[in-house]
């Protein structure tokens, strides 16, 4: 195994992640403090990630990589609880009352964004150049790439927000940010972060696992599970069906733009569950049509294939208008971390289909 490279010094001083601003506010300073020793933390737990899981067994390689990547999921969800402190900060914000507090302006906001994708891109590229040598480095590069131009581009949308100052120019009154316009931004920076590091520690797991199994999805947790049994010997004991990779919790990445439709989906879930070897679970979100958006919640029974194809069909029941339709499931993917919902055929509820992760 080739060794793997050690990040540069100038690379490793770009992972400080400054502190989120904090308006002189007590409870947004708080919240902005736990999400920056979040990040800390959880880049105390990366060191020598690459080299050590590439060199361990597999079941050990893979609860490395699962307590890393809930490392990032706990910053992510920090994050999110001080953009909801800052939210509320916007709403009581009132400038005749604020004394020398600022206000949430566009350009405060999106410096500090722009400072959180550019060091994410820049320690995913950190770590890309590492495993430069190694033979999983085209596989987990190919598996960020999408992901990496989406960060960039949302880059170059924020950037392209922030008014350039002009010598002997008239200098530009600050923009203040909604509440609503606030919690969009926030959150479309928070999903690129969490998209590009999931899909990075997926392949990195999908790399390292040796054995003939399909290879298994990460946990979407904040707290890592308990330690991966060792499997029992090849032969011992049925394959995975598809019903059970299916079973979980799945969602869709709002502004991933995976999908097919009128328009984005909205707060998509889908919970599977396994009763007598069949799916049974619940499908809801917002999903629009020419008629608008329509908050769909429907209960799930699994019915019978269609011969020679792979794909689970669900069925469902609309008590109110007196129909049935069905649902159905593509996936899950090679990584076990996608699958397909198609509802193009669908019968009371807007035709589409998107692209969902595990939760």
């Amino acid at each position: 195994m080739a060794a793997v490279g050690l990040v540069s010094g100038a690379a490793a001083m770009a992972q400080t992640l400054p502190p989120a601003p904090d308006y002189s506010d007590s409870a947004v300073a708080e919240g902005s403090e736990q999400a920056a020793n979040a990040w800390n933390a959880w880049l105390r737990g990366e060191r020598d990630l690459e080299h050590d899981v590439l060199a361990a067994p597999m079941n050990e390689a893979r609860d490395r990589i699962q307590r890393s990547f809930s490392g990032l999921l706990n910053y992510i969800d920090k994050r999110r609880i001080y953009g909801d402190r800052v939210a509320t900060y916007i709403e009581i914000y009132r400038p005749e009352t604020a004394g020398r507090k600022p206000p949430v302006t566009v350009e405060i906001v999106n410096r500090d964004q722009l400072e959180l994708l550019g060091i994410s891109l820049s320690l995913v590229q950190a770590r890309l150049d590492g495993l430069r040598d190694t033979p999983v480095w085209a596989t987990v590069r190919r598996a960020v790439q999408p992901d990496t131009s989406g960060s960039m581009s949302l880059q170059s949308a924020r950037r392209d927000e922030i008014p350039v100052e002009l010598p002997f120019s008239r200098a530009t009154a600050p923009r203040p940010l909604s509440v609503i316009v606030y919690r969009d931004s926030e959150k479309q920076v928070r999903e690129s972060v969490e998209r590009i590091w999931t899909h990075y520690y997926q392949a990195l797991v999908d790399a390292v696992d040796r054995k003939t199994v399909p290879p298994k999805a990460l946990v979407s947790s904040i707290t890592p599970p308990p330690p991966t049994p060792e499997p029992a010997p090849a032969g011992s004991g049925p394959a995975i069906s598809q019903v059970d990779r299916l079973a979980g919790a799945w969602r869709y990445l709002e502004s991933s733009q995976q999908f097919n439709g009128v328009d984005e989906p909205r707060q998509v879930l889908l919970e599977l569950f396994v009763e007598k070897e069949a799916l049974t679970g619940r499908y809801r979100g917002t999903l629009t049509d020419f008629n608008g958006p329509r908050n769909v919640d429907l209960r799930l029974q699994q019915v019978a294939t269609v011969k020679g194809s792979n794909d689970i069909r669900l069925q469902y029941q609309i008590p109110e208008l007196n129909q049935s339709g069905q649902i159905v499931i593509e996936g899950p993917s090679a990584g076990g971390v996608e699958v397909m919902v198609v509802h193009m055929d669908a019968v009371g509820i807007p035709k589409g289909r998107e692209i969902l992760v595990r939760r």
